[in-house]
């Protein structure tokens, strides 16, 4: 299930009392993105599972900024 199908399923289930939907949403995927984050790191702590992030990285990241702090090329123009 991917994390706009899970995102949009728990939409459609009550929200916490007291909180607005569109509140209860965003903590919601604030907190899937934390731990999305942190298991990636977990990972990370393996060296062949680090090879791996890094090379995805490389697919992934477009700005030199963000590139830069992976020690990644820098495309030239």
């Amino acid at each position: 299930m991917t994390l706009h199908a899970t995102h949009t399923q728990q939409s459609a289930q009550p929200a916490q009392v007291g909180v607005p939907p569109a509140k209860q949403d965003y903590k919601q995927l604030l907190r899937k993105k934390i731990l999305i984050g942190s298991c990636y790191l977990k990972q990370a702590d393996v060296p062949e599972c680090w090879a791996k992030l890094i090379a995805d990285l490389d697919a992934y990241l477009k700005r030199d900024s963000d590139r830069l702090l992976f020690d990644l090329p820098v495309p030239k123009p």
